[in-house]
């Protein structure tokens, strides 16, 4: 049933042709235009663009992603406050395919960023995969957990053991003495990484020791029953069993995102970010899913072309596009129209990588 269709390669063809100008001066009714269009021409995608009076919610899943959703055991959501424009986070549900391939089986961003809309978002796409996710990854962040808890209860939520000792670094003024901090820091370093489910008699005794510590210092114990007793299994490594330690895979992607993607943008138009999305960022995700199902000699996919049914070279394409950036590049340097001073770092780094230099 969830299968991929066996020509579902050819269906990057619209995404390549996909309008990339923008549809209106309001990024609003310009998104608005664009999502009406995907769901005309690409039905099996889950995409939606929900607006009203002081609230909006967008998300997307590509269809492609819908079969090896099957097959993860923990999700990951993350977000990011530094594409959008106004400080709307991006939100990315992301996993692991194969052990290697990180994958963004649904993007979504809402305003406010209330934990009911994180659950329409989220639930929309569970329904439409039909999947009870097992565990999710995600920070510490509250509405998060609030929405994921209310919505999937029996999705066992885990929180980054990263974030968790960064969190409680940031709080050593609650305790007496600095070294009842560093010994309750360290304690719980062994708790959140350390002392999993084959070491349950050493975690329940680190635990107690936690405890008695706390005993002595109320601000301090205050704080870790608000903070991490009453929410003990989202971070206990000794209740975590097959979940994820970390909440990695979902920030590596972003750092992907941004770093191949969006480089040195920020504050960008709703509308520029999700079509960018759809036409470059995810078919470039599934072709490394698909060069790894179908391995060729010089790894090259030819994607078709929907109208003609050409093939295209995307490493010739990356090539004219190289030489015309380079080309553009050099007349901005000869006449005087660019700084050499701000390309130049960036420019010998590339040919030091590269060997040129």
């Amino acid at each position: 049933m969830y299968a991929q269709k066996p020509r579902a390669i050819k269906r990057f063809a619209e995404r390549i042709h996909a309008l990339q100008t923008r549809y209106s001066p309001d990024d609003v009714v310009s998104l608005q235009i664009f999502v009406h269009t995907v769901q005309e021409e690409s039905p099996d995608d889950l995409i939606a663009f929900e607006v009203s009076d002081n609230n909006m919610c967008f998300y997307y899943a590509p269809f492609e992603g819908k079969a090896y959703a099957h097959s993860i055991k923990t999700f990951h959501i993350d977000s990011t406050y530094k594409l959008l424009r106004s400080n709307i986070p991006l939100y990315a549900f992301t996993g692991k395919i194969k052990d290697f391939h990180i994958f963004p089986f649904l993007y979504f961003f809402c305003q406010p960023d209330t934990y009911q809309n994180i659950q329409v978002c989220v639930c929309a796409y569970l329904r439409w995969v039909t999947i009870e996710p097992e565990y999710i990854s995600m920070d510490c962040a509250p509405q998060i957990a609030q929405a994921i808890e209310e919505s999937i209860p029996q999705a066992q939520i885990l929180w980054c053991g990263v974030h968790v000792l960064r969190a409680i670094l940031r709080k050593s003024n609650k305790f007496s003495s600095q070294e009842k901090f560093e010994q309750f820091y360290n304690l719980m370093k062994d708790l959140v990484f350390k002392l999993d489910a084959e070491h349950e008699e050493e975690a329940n005794a680190a635990y107690d020791q936690v405890l008695e510590l706390l005993d002595t210092d109320p601000t301090a114990s205050q704080y870790f029953n608000r903070q991490w007793r009453y929410n003990i299994s989202r971070w206990i490594a000794r209740d975590r069993r097959e979940g994820d330690a970390t909440n990695n895979i979902a920030e590596a992607h972003f750092r992907t995102l941004k770093h191949d993607y969006f480089p040195d943008r920020k504050n960008l138009r709703i509308d520029d970010v999700i079509i960018e999305i759809y036409t470059k960022v995810i078919p470039s995700f599934v072709i490394k899913l698909k060069i790894d199902q179908n391995p060729a000699d010089d790894r090259v996919i030819r994607i078709m072309e929907k109208a003609t049914n050409a093939e295209i070279d995307v490493k010739r394409q990356r090539k004219i596009e190289s030489i015309s950036m380079l080309n553009r590049l050099l007349n901005a340097v000869s006449d005087d129209s660019i700084d050499p001073t701000k390309i130049y770092p960036t420019l010998k780094v590339l040919l030091q990588r590269t060997h040129f230099i």
